[in-house]
């Protein structure tokens, strides 16, 4: 590409590359610092092993353990990386870290699809910024996954909206279709969202063609499915269907009460939740005025006055609607609520564009070329400092590994330890510790060497002679000798 290409390119891209770049500079500085936090142990160790044993269909945690909680798609993906690359912590977060730029950079395209270049650029640039949104980008997060899906289906559809194309509907029920292959059932609540949307821009005669996305979605995420419900029957259901999707729905792993996320919002969605506070009282005072007949102050300053109402809709159906479902249901997680930030986003984007553009017009073209410039600077600048981004792996691992490795592999057994420290080991050692059970008493023969992880101190330990005991008491190996 030459080099007036390539500005002419970067001038016309700047405002969804600045956005993305940013999150970039801040999410991808010593990735390779830390451990597999959160769900990344558990979810690199399946996807490894599958490609590692040649079988992406019987997906196991732990030999003869079924892994049948989630879909296979981020996983798969993830595991290619670690059985291509190696396993790092690095390379465990690369896709999620990538994706997540991505999804910044689809932001701001339908920001600027629907109300102008500036309200894209802010949009993008609001997201990218969210706390609760960059931070979670550093593990393996299937949320993340799920919101690239769903926003690259939205942003198909408005495309499909104004071309009247059916190719591109079906293209966003494939999108769909894809999400609903990184968590269960829940992408689809991007057709009823835009459906909304539609009702509410003067767009119903268009939600018919809905009904195109669906199928193309059912035709992407319907084989493995039903593949799996003929291959494991009853107990993919149980697990895929009861444990994942109805238990989690009637609160039976945890209960939070209704107002969790809105606790999230107020603690850690600044500085943009000034700026909502003020289109929301911008939206009430126009609403007087419209109300005593009084004239507005002056014209709008920009002519995307009508986009960024569908933009505001947009954003107040998808945010706040995803923000209201998960809300109903007691099983909360704060990762739960990334997809709705991508609404606020919108909110935030269409508030700040023409405030800022009717004081400096220029400003919003100036700051994209400032961290076009600048953000990959920042995040070179982060790279090489020798800053501690993220603590490692906790020393009781350690301690734990280099006892492990002294021990005959065939009698180490695992007990009441949780999926995430059983992938951590795995990803660790290249083997599974054998699985002694969660009951009462390990399900493993006298003799065996078990690994018990003391949480808090509340974990009751089995019966037999401590052999290793790490030295902040986490984790504990007893020669095991059944009680009579």
């Amino acid at each position: 590409m030459s080099g007036c290409r390539l500005r002419a390119w970067l001038v016309r891209s700047a405002y969804w590359l600045a956005p993305a770049l940013v999150l970039l500079a801040i999410a991808s500085p010593h990735l390779d610092q830390g451990g597999f936090r959160s769900d990344t142990g558990r979810y690199a160790a399946v996807g490894l092993q599958a490609w590692r044993e040649g079988n992406l269909l019987d997906l196991h945690l732990q030999p003869g353990v079924p892994y049948q909680n989630k879909p296979p798609l981020a996983l798969w993906v993830h595991g290619l990386v670690l059985h291509l690359g190696g396993v790092s912590v690095w390379a465990a977060r690369l896709p999620v870290v990538m994706l997540a730029a991505a999804s910044v950079a689809l932001v701001s395209a339908i920001g600027a699809r629907l109300a102008g270049r500036s309200a894209g650029f802010f949009s993008g640039l609001a997201f990218a910024l969210t706390y609760e949104y960059f931070r979670r980008v550093r593990e393996i997060s299937l949320d993340v996954w799920q919101t690239f899906f769903m926003l690259g289906a939205a942003w198909l559809i408005l495309h499909a909206v104004r071309a009247r194309t059916r190719r591109t509907m079906l293209l966003a029920g494939a999108s769909v279709g894809l999400a609903l292959m990184v968590k269960p059932l829940v992408g689809l609540i991007v057709l009823p969202f835009m459906g909304v949307w539609m009702a509410a821009t003067a767009r119903a005669r268009l939600v018919p063609a809905l009904a195109w996305a669906l199928a193309s979605a059912a035709l992407v995420a319907a084989p493995w499915h039903i593949a799996m419900s003929l291959r494991r029957g009853p107990s993919f259901s149980g697990q895929y269907f009861g444990a994942e999707v109805v238990g989690r729905a009637l609160g039976e792993i945890q209960s939070l009460p209704p107002w969790y996320y809105l606790d999230i919002l107020l603690r850690t969605y600044w500085p943009w939740n000034i700026v909502l506070l003020a289109g929301a009282w911008g939206w009430f005072r126009s609403r007087r005025r419209t109300a005593a007949r009084e004239p507005a102050p002056g014209p709008e300053p920009s002519a995307h006055a009508s986009g960024r109402r569908e933009l505001v809709a947009l954003g107040l159906v998808w945010g706040l609607g995803w923000l209201g479902l998960i809300s109903l249901f007691p099983d909360k997680y704060p990762r739960d609520a990334i997809p709705a930030y991508a609404g606020l986003a919108w909110i935030v984007g269409a508030v700040l564009a023409p405030r800022l553009a009717a004081r400096r017009p220029r400003l919003s073209a100036r700051l994209e070329w400032v961290l076009l410039i600048g953000a990959p600077a920042l995040g070179l600048l982060l790279w090489m400092l020798p800053i501690r981004w993220q603590s490692g792996h906790e020393p009781a691992r350690a301690e734990l590994l280099a006892w492990i490795a002294s021990a005959p592999r065939e009698e180490v057994w695992a007990w009441k330890l949780s999926s995430n420290d059983l992938g951590d080991l795995y990803l660790a050692l290249g083997w599974w510790p054998r699985d002694a059970g969660a009951g009462d008493a390990p399900g493993a023969p006298a003799g065996a060497f078990i690994i018990t992880r003391r949480h808090f101190g509340l974990t009751p330990l089995p019966s037999g002679d401590e052999v290793f005991r790490s030295g902040d008491d986490r984790y504990v190996v007893t020669r095991y000798a059944p009680r009579p």
